[in-house]
């Protein structure tokens, strides 16, 4: 290689190592991008936390926004008030989170008071263009090296003025902008969407099961009526795990039901079950198909006694301490069918009124067994369960159908930003 050639290439690596521009763009792009710090494209205003004495629920007062808590999907979601305002931040600034976790961002709707939990930013270039930027670095995991060595996670007024931003000129930004934002509007209405098909779903099933001062339920599939029987009547119950220690659990070739995996579905979900070491001496209660499973304790009378049925045929599976079992004796009550009545509000509303407790709520077995429920035909109940399987299954098509468009648009941002 003669040395003319070798000065050629030397010139293009350079120009490669100069060159700024992302991985995906508009062929009418050929610009290069520029870099630039946040604080010098932006206004940036670090919150101040008014006195804790000022704090109030009154919406006349002033929208207060602490930390990540008062942001929801992007947006600020009003939470608490203040009659003192000491740092404000105004419709259309950004708002990040400068206290962990840092690196969360929403547009701001109100007129607000910020605290110190985060700070406004007002850029001069491109507004969205920045907020989606700031996303692309939040989702680097960017702010990470700021808060390494420190005990509490947070970055400072010099750490946010400082951050280089990488821009391209303001037609880029505004089609890159307009892009994005079309992919959210989307996102943003398919979560609409599932929202009230959870609302709906929760109206359906109030109304498809029987109180036991009516013979019929309000959405019916035929003119039959309802018996009564009492859970007493109809199964048996059994304990969770005992005289077990620490060192048992995350070890051996046993399964265990944990309490998070009934008080969050329906159903249980199997690849939430965690191992357990059973030794051949111990007496424990196995887990068995159709069995439905309760939560004996909570932190809220709202929330003790959740249920979910185990759908799967182990022969190893066992229940965490802090719940038990139900198993469905009599053949003319269909578990599933159960299960779901025991979800529906119209039950839910009888569990609190036994729960027991101050700062935890406990309900006993013999209390849930003497709980009364109406039954219709077998026929019936399985049309019941089929429709709510239906509707389920709707619902969980929605929500991966919002993770899939999340996610495609975290690999939009991954390569429209450099």
């Amino acid at each position: 290689m003669d040395k003319s050639t070798q000065r050629s290439d030397n010139t293009v690596k350079d120009h490669k190592q100069d060159l700024i521009i992302p991985k995906l763009r508009n062929n009418l792009f050929k610009d290069n991008w520029s870099t630039k710090k946040l604080g010098d494209i932006s206004k940036i205003i670090m919150g101040q936390s008014p006195s804790s004495s000022n704090y109030s629920d009154d919406t006349d007062d002033t929208i207060l926004i602490q930390g990540n808590q008062d942001l929801n999907n992007g947006l600020v979601v009003p939470r608490i008030y203040t009659s003192e305002i000491t740092k404000i931040s105004k419709p259309g600034d950004i708002i990040l989170t400068v206290r962990a976790p840092v690196g969360d961002i929403a547009i701001n709707e109100y007129d607000c008071c910020i605290g110190r939990g985060v700070c406004s930013i007002t850029p001069h270039e491109n507004k969205l263009f920045i907020y989606y930027y700031l996303q692309y670095l939040n989702n680097k995991k960017i702010w990470n090296k700021y808060s390494q060595g420190s005990t509490f996670e947070s970055v400072n007024s010099k750490d946010i003025k400082n951050l280089k931003i990488k821009i391209p000129s303001i037609n880029e930004q505004n089609y890159i902008s307009e892009f994005l934002s079309s992919i959210d509007k989307k996102i943003e209405f398919m979560e609409k969407k599932y929202n009230c098909l959870l609302q709906l779903k929760n109206n359906i099933i109030t109304n498809l099961f029987c109180n036991e001062d009516m013979y019929q339920p309000l959405l019916k599939f035929n003119d039959e009526k309802w018996e009564y029987i009492t859970l007493n009547e109809i199964g048996t119950t059994y304990s969770g795990l005992s005289g077990k220690s620490k060192d048992d659990f995350g070890v051996g070739t046993s399964l265990f039901v944990p309490y998070k995996a009934i008080f969050d579905s329906e159903i249980i979900d199997i690849n939430l079950l965690e191992n357990i070491k059973i030794n051949d001496s111990e007496k424990q209660n196995l887990v068995k198909m159709y069995d439905i499973l309760f939560t004996s304790s909570s932190e809220t009378p709202e929330e003790v006694a959740m249920t979910s049925i185990f759908l799967n045929n182990y022969d190893n599976c066992y229940l965490n301490s802090f719940s038990f079992g139900y198993r469905v004796t009599a053949k003319f009550i269909n578990p599933i069918f159960l299960n779901y009545y025991l979800r529906s509000p119209m039950l839910r509303k009888k569990f609190y009124k036994i729960a027991q407790g101050s700062t935890r709520y406990n309900i006993s077995k013999k209390e849930i067994m003497k709980l009364s429920i109406k039954y219709p035909s077998s026929e019936t109940q399985e049309k019941i369960i089929s429709f709510i399987l239906n509707m389920n299954n709707n619902i969980s098509n929605l929500r991966r159908e919002i993770e899939l468009n999340k996610e495609f648009k975290r690999s939009l941002l991954s390569k429209m930003f450099c």
